[in-house]
C-alpha cells in the first residue's frame, strides 16, 4: 500500500512539473500592412519562415546580419522580441542586386511579440540587414524571413 501511495505522489509531482513547463500562449500577431495573421511556431504554415538572426543582442547601436544569395529569396521579414524590451529604431535591408530598403521601426518588442514587414519588389535576395537599436545589453530579438 505504501508503494502505491509513493507511486501516486511521484506521478502527481511529474505531471505538475510537465504542466508548468509548457510555454505561455502568446496573442496572434498580424501583418501591419495586410492585417493577415502571422503564423506562430506551432502552426503548419510556419515552415515558410527561415531564421536569419536568433536571439540577437541589442548591446550596440547597430547589429549587422549577413544573409547572402545562397539563403534564397524572401518576401517578408519578421522581428520577434526574445528577451527584455529591445527598442528597434530602423532596419536597413541591402539586397544582392545593390538596392536597399530602409524600414522605420520605432517600436519596443516584448518577449513573444512580433512585427512583419513586406520587402519592396516582392521576393528578393538579401545581402545584409542592419538593425538600428537603442543599446540595451539585457534585450534580444530574432529576425525571420518568409520565402
Amino acid at each position: 500500500m505504501k508503494h502505491v501511495a509513493r507511486f501516486a505522489a511521484a506521478a502527481l509531482a511529474i505531471a505538475t512539473v510537465v504542466a508548468s513547463a509548457q510555454p505561455p500562449s502568446s496573442p496572434l500577431d498580424r501583418d501591419r500592412h495586410t492585417d493577415e495573421r502571422v503564423p506562430e511556431q506551432g502552426d503548419r504554415e510556419y515552415s515558410g519562415w527561415v531564421p536569419l538572426a536568433d536571439h540577437f543582442s541589442a548591446v550596440g547601436e547597430h547589429q549587422l546580419v549577413t544573409v547572402g544569395a545562397s539563403a534564397g529569396r524572401f518576401r517578408r521579414l519578421r522581428l520577434e522580441g526574445e528577451r527584455g524590451r529591445p527598442f528597434l529604431r530602423a532596419m536597413l535591408v541591402r539586397f544582392v542586386d545593390g538596392s536597399s530598403q530602409d524600414i522605420r521601426l520605432d517600436r519596443v518588442l516584448r518577449p513573444g511579440e512580433s512585427a512583419v514587414y513586406e520587402l519592396d519588389g516582392g521576393s528578393r535576395e538579401i545581402a545584409q540587414i542592419v538593425v538600428k537599436t537603442q543599446p540595451d545589453s539585457k534585450s534580444a530579438y530574432s529576425i525571420m524571413a518568409e520565402k
